[in-house]
This record gives structure tokens, sequence and C-alpha cells, in this order.
């Protein structure tokens, strides 16, 4: 939203509706899909029936896997299992022309930095794929991935995309935003290709311009989540990622969050947390 992916989205869209059959399927993994004013909010004049939820449960068709043996080998042997590469039906089954992959490159606990083949393997990856990948960067740790351009979970959706994506269509279409000296949010990146390097020259920028270095540790950080945007913790736990290198052993970290409506994005994910809390990574280990 904040990005103009939306904006740049419905601007595709109008450019090639006339001549063309365009669907849109927002990136959204597991998380709760739009409502339609979220769609008129996130997309503009896009008509809403060309908007299509994803169904990261129901909606998708395996593809193949990333074997174990990667998976150890890239993350050091952390996590040991294979990642079942299971994909959005409608993607992998309709006979595009084109796809058009929009989004925004910034740093990202799980992937090093947010989009490329993420929205993919994520953003439309099913259920065992998604906890799969979610639970080996986990157990990899989250500080060893942020900011990094390729981290073990990078590394197996590229080697998935040359394996499994090679016949699709796809042009990529990345930002990369920061602040201005009047502290407003600009576009200062527009990247566009089918390949890698697409999204390291984004990645390389965004590193640049979106991580900041302190030369001492923070003994106390204010977050502010904004009540539109962030309505569940498994969202608004950004304020604890994207923070935690910063902040000194034994710091505060303070959450502002007035949106909060939820621990987890589904009921299930809800009550699981609800139930055992959040308890750190050893004792999940």
């Amino acid at each position: 939203m904040h990005s103009g992916a939306g904006k740049l989205t419905e601007i595709l869209y109008n450019l090639l509706a006339g001549e063309a059959e365009v669907h849109v399927i927002p990136t959204l993994g597991q998380h709760v899909p739009h409502t339609v004013a979220e769609n008129r909010q996130m997309f503009g004049s896009i008509p809403n029936e060309q908007i299509h939820a994803h169904d990261w449960r129901g909606g998708c068709v395996p593809v193949g896997e990333i074997p174990a043996s990667l998976v150890d080998e890239t993350t050091g042997g952390a996590a040991n299992w294979p990642l079942p590469i299971v994909l959005n039906r409608m993607l992998m089954e309709e006979p595009w022309d084109l796809i058009i992959n929009v989004g925004h490159v910034v740093p990202h606990e799980v992937l090093g930095f947010a989009n490329h083949n993420k929205n993919y393997f994520i953003g439309l990856g099913g259920k065992d794929l998604i906890c799969a990948a979610h639970m080996a960067a986990a157990s990899y740790g989250i500080e060893n991935n942020l900011g990094n351009l390729v981290t073990p979970l990078r590394a197996c959706f590229n080697r998935a995309e040359d394996q499994y994506l090679s016949k699709l269509p796809d042009l990529y279409v990345q930002v990369v935003l920061a602040r201005s000296v009047d502290d407003r949010l600009v576009h200062t990146g527009l990247y566009v290709g089918d390949d890698l390097e697409t999204y390291l020259a984004a990645a390389r920028q965004s590193r640049d311009e979106n991580i900041t270095a302190f030369d001492e540790p923070v003994e106390k950080i204010v977050c502010v989540m904004q009540g539109d945007e962030f309505f569940s913790t498994w969202v608004a736990n950004k304020a604890v990622y994207r923070t935690r290198m910063a902040l000194a052993d034994g710091g505060e970290l303070v959450v502002i969050a007035p949106g909060l409506k939820r621990f987890g994005e589904q009921p299930e994910v809800d009550a699981f947390i609800r139930k055992y809390g959040y308890v750190g990574t050893p004792r999940v280990m």
C-alpha cells in the first residue's frame, strides 16, 4: 500500500485491459485475504471480480520439491527437511501470456529482502511449503537472515525457480523506497527484468538505503505500528525483528499498536499462540 505497488498494478491493468484479459492475484501467503474495501484501497479502480484471493490451504497444486540435502547444506544443518513446492493453482495451470510480478524490495526476516521469487514461493505458496520454509528460516535464525542478499531460503527458492518456474512468461517490476530529506517516503529505485540480478540490484540499493547501522546498541526503542495496517501481532512483530540487532542486551522495546485485534492471522494460529505464547528459539528447538 505504502510502496505504490498497488498503484503500479492499477496503471498496468489500465494499460493492458483494453487488449487482454487481465487478472490480479495479491501475494498474501497465509495472511488474511483483502476485503472489497481493502482491494479498492490497494488497487484503486481495478474491478474486484478481476482480483483473486490466494487460498493457501485449498487452492494450490504440487509442483516439485527442494531436497532436504540442499536445505541442510544452506542452513548449515539448522534445518534438514525438504521443502515441498506447492503453488497457487491459478498461477500454475492457467495458460498465461505474461505474468508481471510487482513488488517492493525491503529488508525481510526470512528471505533477507522481500519480493522477487518470494512472491511465488511464499506469497502464492501452499500451507506445507509456507510452514516448512518459515520453520527452516526461523531455525537458522532471523538475525542471520535479515538484510542478507541471499539467505539459505532465498538460495533454495532461486534453485526452485530455475527448476520449476523457468517456463513461466514472467517479468519482475521491483521498486525501492527511502526517506527523503524532508522525511517523506519516496521511490528511489525501479528495477525491471526476468532474472536474479533484477532482485540483487534492488536488494543492494535497499541494503544501502533501508538499513540504519548504529555505532553503539540502543537502550530504548519505541515502535509505532499504524492502526490501519497492523491488526495482528504476527505482523506487528516487525517491531521486534527489525530492531532486535540494534537494541542493547537488556534494553527496552515499547510497541504502540492501536489496531491490534488478534495474535495469529488465522483462528488456528491465533489459538496456537495463545496456548504457547512466544517462548524463544532454544525452547522451540
